[in-house]
Parts: C-alpha cells; structure tokens; sequence
C-alpha cells in the first residue's frame, strides 16, 4: 500500500470528518425565517440539485446490473464559489477558500475519475427511524443535519457491486471518497412538485431556503446518510497482510471480485406519504442515482 493510500485509507471516520466540514457550505447560501417545527426541518436534507440539468439519463431496471464506466467527481462539482473560507482539522482552523482548494488538487479530491464497476440493486427494505435507532443507539446525525429519526422512515438499499476495473475500489460512498464509490442519492420525480417553507433551527444557527424538496436537477435527492453506513457496513483490512497500524474501510472490492452494500437513507415520513408503521411505500417510483458531472449523465438505478 503507498503511503498516499494509507494517509486516505482510515475511511470510516476520515470521510465523516470531512464530510460534517464540508457540510460548512450550507452556511450563507440560505435564509431566515420564523422557526418550525421538527416535521418540517427534515426537508433540509432534501433539496439538494445543483441546478443543472442532465444532458442524459441512463435507467436501469431492477435486478439488471449497470455499466457505471468513467464516472467524475469531486468537490470541484459542488463547491461553492462565494464561500470565502474552509474549516479543517478537528480544531476547526479556517483558512482562505483558494488554500483550501489547492490542497484538495493536491491530494486528488478536487476532481477525479472512479475506477469502472457495475451495480445492481438486489432489494428494498424500510425500517422506522426510531426503530433504527434503537437497535442503534448511537445513532444520531443530527450535527450534520437536522434528522428526527421520530418523523422518518430508514430506506435501505442492499447493492451488489462488481469491480470491472483493474483498480482496487476500496474507501466509502462518496463524495468525499475517491477510492470507493461514487455519491449515491434516493430519488424520484414526486418530490420535484414539492416546496417546503424557509425554515430554520431554533437556536438559528441552520437556514433553508423556500424551494423544491428534489428539483430534478443533477445531483438532487435525499443524500446518502453517512453515519448509519458507517454502523451497517463491515468494515474490512485494507493491508495484505494486516499490518501494526491497521487501516480498514466500508468498501474493499479487489479486480473481479464482488461485494454487497447497504446504502441507507432517512426520508421524512411526510414525503414517503407515510407515517413510518407502514410497510406499503411503493418503491417502483424510486430509484438511487449517481452523476458523471463530466458528461453531465444521470445514472438511475431503480428499486423494483
């Protein structure tokens, strides 16, 4: 293993870290308003299109494995241009915007291509987000995001992926993660009609413009819910043989093998139309899709 890879290689809690800083993009975009309830703050994770259409989409039916070939991401896609600075490190140092964007060039974050791999949805399942929480009790990604597991559903999504390249895929889901896979989002095109009001947190430190909950642009949908992935994947040895300073990550799909995941993703009740006890949500109108921003393609894999 380089040493570049072992300085990546500690996914598990790296790609939270990262990911709960680079949430910071959130400040400045959105603004105030009277407090609402929790209900409503859920839709904050929502609304994410980047504004930009697909010049393609490319569905594939359940069951049937995806091509999903050349795939580019990377911060360099959806940061935002007027945010001045970043914050980085445990301690949370700021830094100009343009210095934190070279060190990402630096070390291949800000733009990059996934190794080839094919994906293939296998099942579905939902359970109530109290109820996941309490088979886990450390759940929470409340710092991230506003999430109340009490007014959502944990939509779980098992995958069989397929390394076709001749590259090791191994770190998390991204987009923070440009050894393992791509960024995957829950969607469907029923939540495009769907506005919710500004809203904020009651100390008033989280701010969420009126809009469409999904927009249909790239990028748009429920995001991948990162600390309950952290808590149903295995994590396994990145090092052959393990080492003294043993690195593991969620995802480790050597040339030609094959590994199942479960991509998991809380959605509020309200927009399931559901009210987390029923078992009836009808997954054939969802789908998980992810985007090459280079060819501007949408790939959706759909759930039944």
């Amino acid at each position: 293993m380089t040493a570049k890879r072992k300085k990546r290689a500690a996914v598990g809690i790296v790609c939270l870290v990262v990911a709960a800083l680079a949430m910071g993009w959130f400040v400045g975009r959105y603004i105030p308003s009277v407090p609402h309830g929790p209900a409503s703050l859920l839709y904050a994770g929502m609304y994410d299109g980047n504004g930009e259409s697909s010049q393609r989409v490319v569905d594939c039916e359940f069951g049937r494995s995806a091509a999903l070939e050349g795939i580019v991401q990377g911060m360099a896609f959806i940061w935002e241009t007027d945010h001045p600075t970043a914050s980085i490190g445990e301690t949370n140092e700021t830094i100009p915007s343009d210095e934190y964007i070279e060190h990402l060039k630096s070390i291949g974050d800000w733009e990059y291509e996934y190794p080839l791999f094919e994906m293939r949805i296998d099942e579905v399942r939902s359970v109530s987000g109290s109820a996941f929480k309490e088979l886990y009790p450390e759940y929470s990604n409340q710092e991230v995001y506003p999430v109340y597991p009490e007014d959502s559903t944990m939509v779980l999504v098992s995958a069989t992926v397929t390394n076709t390249s001749n590259t090791l895929i191994a770190g998390s889901v991204g987009p923070y993660s440009s050894d393992g896979l791509p960024e995957f989002r829950l969607w469907t095109d029923a939540w495009t009609d769907t506005y919710a009001e500004a809203i904020h947190a009651e100390d008033g430190t989280l701010v969420v413009e009126a809009g469409p909950l999904s927009d249909g642009t790239m990028r748009a949908g429920v995001r991948l819910d990162a600390y309950a992935f952290t808590m149903l994947a295995e994590y396994t040895s990145l090092d052959d043989p393990p080492s003294d300073d043993i690195q593991t990550a969620p995802v480790n799909v050597k040339p030609g093998e094959t590994q199942t995941v479960v991509l998991p993703f809380i959605v509020p009740n309200e927009a399931l139309k559901t009210d987390g006890t029923s078992r009836h949500i009808d997954f054939s109108k969802y789908c998980i899709q992810t985007v090459d921003y280079r060819t501007k393609t949408t790939y959706r894999l759909w759930l039944e």
